[in-house]
C-alpha cells in the first residue's frame, strides 16, 4: 500500500494501521524526516491515538524546530485547546477542549436518574437537509429530545462557569461571543445501528443560526457495552460529500462522564453504534449544548 493509496482509500482502522507498520519501519532509518514524522502522527491522530500522535508532532518539530503546526497540534492534543493561533500556524483542524471527570458521583447518579425519566419522551431524532427538517435516516439515527429541567440544571451552570474559568471562547477563537448567557440543551440516546453523519450546529434555520460553541458530554454505563461512537471533527476545507476520500480529522473516542467543546461550525460526524444489547440503556449517550450569540451579533 502507498501513500497514495491511503490518501484515496475509504478510511479503515485496520488499513492505517497496516500502513503505520510501514511508515514506522521508515522512520528509524530516516530519524530526521519531518515529512514522515508528520504523515504519522496524522494517522494517529485520525485513530484516535493521541499518545502516539504527540510522539511524533514533537518528532516534527525537533526536525524543524519552530513547525508552527506541529505546535498547535502539540498543544492541541495536550488539552490546551490549540493555543498557538490558527490564523498564525495556518492549521486545518478544528480547535478542541476535552475535560475528564466532569460531574462527581452525586451528580451522575442523578444524571443517570434523569434520563432514565426521560427515557419514554424521546423520539427519532430530525435533522436539517436543503432547508427541511426532518426524518433524514440516511444522515442521521438516533433518539432524542430537549433536555428535562433535571438535566439543565445539572448542565447549565456548570457548563457556564467552566467555560468561563478555562477561557474556553477565547481558546476556541469565537470572536462572536464572550459568555455563555443562552445554552440549547439535548439528550440524545444511540443505539446499535445509530449514527450522526457529517454535519455543522450551526446554519441557517431558526433553531441553530446563532449556534457558535457546541458541546458534547459523553456517558454510559461501565463496563462500556458498545463499540463505535467516536466524535470525528474533520479539518476545514473538507466537504460531506467528500469525507469519506480522507484522513484529515480528529478522532475523539468516547469517554464516559467527559465533556467536550468545539466551534459550532466545525464539520463533525459520530460513527455508527455496535450494541448487541436490546436494552436501551446499554447504548451510547450524549448531553449536547450550543451556547447561542446575542441576536444583534454576526
Amino acid at each position: 500500500m502507498t501513500e497514495t493509496d491511503i490518501d484515496i482509500a475509504l478510511f479503515s482502522s485496520e488499513a492505517h494501521r497496516l500502513f503505520l507498520v510501514q511508515l514506522k519501519a521508515k522512520a528509524v532509518t530516516q530519524p530526521g524526516n519531518a515529512a514522515l514524522a508528520w504523515r504519522i502522527a496524522q494517522i494517529h491522530r485520525a485513530l484516535g491515538e493521541f499518545d502516539d500522535a504527540l510522539h511524533y508532532y514533537c518528532a516534527v518539530q525537533q526536525a524543524e524546530p519552530g513547525h508552527p503546526e506541529a505546535s498547535y497540534f502539540i498543544d492541541l492534543l495536550s488539552g490546551k485547546g490549540g493555543n498557538t493561533p490558527l490564523n498564525t500556524c495556518g492549521s486545518l483542524a478544528p480547535p478542541f477542549i476535552r475535560f475528564e471527570n466532569f460531574l462527581d458521583a452525586r451528580m451522575q447518579e442523578a444524571l443517570w436518574q434523569a434520563t432514565t425519566e426521560q427515557l419514554p419522551e424521546l423520539h427519532p431524532s430530525v435533522v436539517e437537509e436543503y432547508g427541511v427538517v426532518g426524518l433524514h435516516q440516511n444522515t442521521r439515527r438516533s433518539h432524542s429530545n430537549r433536555a428535562g429541567q433535571r438535566i439543565r440544571d445539572i448542565f447549565y451552570q456548570r457548563v457556564a462557569e467552566l467555560v468561563e474559568r478555562h477561557d474556553i471562547i477565547g481558546k476556541l477563537e469565537i470572536s462572536n461571543l464572550d459568555a455563555v448567557r443562552d445554552l440549547q440543551i439535548s439528550l440524545i440516546a444511540y443505539g446499535d445501528g445509530d449514527y450522526f453523519k457529517a454535519h455543522r450546529d450551526s446554519g441557517t434555520m431558526p433553531n441553530n443560526r446563532l449556534r457558535e460553541l457546541s458541546f458534547v458530554y459523553h456517558f454510559f454505563r461501565e463496563p462500556k457495552r458498545f463499540s463505535g461512537g467516536a466524535l470525528y471533527l474533520y479539518d476545514a476545507g473538507q466537504v460531506a460529500g467528500e469525507i469519506a476520500q480522507v484522513n484529515n480529522f480528529t478522532c475523539l473516542h468516547p469517554v464516559n462522564n467527559s465533556i467536550t467543546f468545539f466551534p459550532s461550525r466545525a464539520l463533525h460526524e459520530v460513527t455508527p453504534i455496535e450494541c448487541a444489547s436490546k436494552n436501551p440503556i446499554d447504548g451510547r449517550f450524549a448531553i449536547t449544548g450550543w451556547a447561542l450569540r446575542p441576536e444583534d451579533n454576526h
